[in-house]
């Protein structure tokens, strides 16, 4: 019994060992490692400053164009989307509301099955450029 806790021990030891020659080596691994140059801060600053100004840049390019699209499309008299400008659009009557059929029928029985045919009629105009709906009309 004593021999097999002895053995036991051994190999806790041995494990904890193992474990203080890799934390160590990393510490030496950390401890050696360069210091950062001076002004590194400020120059992730500028780095990360002119990024952010490049990404505003094209954004506002982006704007300026859809702006310019929707101009154009009102000078046409064409119908645009109201969210990207495109003239690329589609519409589409809604037809029979699945869901607001079973729910009807739920509340009122078979005679709720008609409320699936509520708003049957509408159209939707659909941009076929960035998917947005809308109703004809609406600005």
């Amino acid at each position: 019994m004593l021999l097999s806790f002895g053995a036991f021990a051994a190999g806790e030891i041995a494990a904890g060992l193992v474990i203080f020659i890799i934390s160590a080596g990393f510490a030496l691994v950390i401890w050696r490692s360069k210091p950062p140059e001076k002004g590194w801060a400020k120059k992730a600053a500028a780095d990360n400053r002119a990024a952010f100004q490049a990404i505003a840049d094209e954004q506002l390019s982006k704007k300026q164009a859809i702006r310019a699209r929707i101009a154009a499309a009102e000078a046409a008299g064409e119908a645009y989307c109201p969210k990207c400008g495109s003239t690329s659009l589609t519409a589409n009557k809604k037809g029979y509301g699945i869901g607001k059929g079973v729910i009807g029928a739920a509340v009122a029985g078979p005679i709720g099955l008609a409320a699936g045919n509520l708003g049957r009629q509408k159209v939707l105009v659909t941009c076929l450029n960035c998917g947005y709906q809308f109703e004809p009309g609406e600005k």
